[in-house]
């Protein structure tokens, strides 16, 4: 899962409900990935409902994972980005938004704490699931 530290009450929700859906019978693990250092809050409450077992780990603040890649100019990329917000476009304003979504498009599974795995499944603070998943 792809959160931040201000998302702990969306990820704790998305885990407790995750679990008793699901990983309740199956027990697999859970990664949370941030772009910032974890808090204790944060880890000390998403372990604490999590049957499996969790990983919290950073994505390095690089080109290759997270911010501009090498071929873009971070001065231009910005301008574009004060222009999002006034055209009124949702997040647009927010560097780290754009980011993310470069991030969740093709660096997600590239990270180092993903790579003992064959398979992911991406999950969202704040999601609900409403029937069991078996």
């Amino acid at each position: 899962m792809l959160a931040r530290n201000s998302e702990v009450d969306g990820a704790v929700s998305s885990v407790v409900s995750l679990e008793k859906q699901f990983n309740r019978w199956f027990h697999y693990p859970i990664v949370f990935l941030n772009d910032q250092p974890w808090d204790e809050h944060f880890v000390d409450s998403l372990t604490s409902v999590a049957s499996g077992t969790v990983q919290f780990a950073v994505i390095p603040n690089n080109t290759d994972m997270w911010g501009f890649p090498d071929s873009v100019d971070p001065e231009e990329a910005r301008e574009h980005i004060v222009a999002q917000v006034i055209k009124g476009i949702k997040y647009g304003g927010l560097e780290t938004y754009h980011h993310m979504c470069r991030f969740n498009a093709g660096r997600f599974f590239d990270h180092e704490a993903l790579q003992q795995y064959k398979w992911y499944w991406r999950v969202e603070p704040g999601v609900r699931f409403t029937c069991a998943i078996n």
